[in-house]
């Protein structure tokens, strides 16, 4: 029984029977999807930040009416 545990951790590791080349393509890859995640996710802090502002403008002037 905790041969087969063994056997099975084993096989579930990253890289095993992949080649050096085929990990680091990954890594870019990663990387890659990394740096665009990375991108949309400043995008829509920014779009949150002009939502904000553009909504204390509209409350604002609801307030001098």
């Amino acid at each position: 029984m905790k041969s087969k545990q063994i056997e099975l951790l084993i096989c579930s590791l990253p890289g095993i029977g992949v080649s050096e080349d085929e990990q680091q393509e990954r890594l870019r890859s990663l990387e890659k999807e990394l740096q665009e995640a990375e991108a949309e996710r400043k995008q829509a802090v920014e779009e949150r930040e002009d939502m904000v502002e553009r909504l204390d403008t509209v409350i604002r002037n609801i307030r001098r009416v």
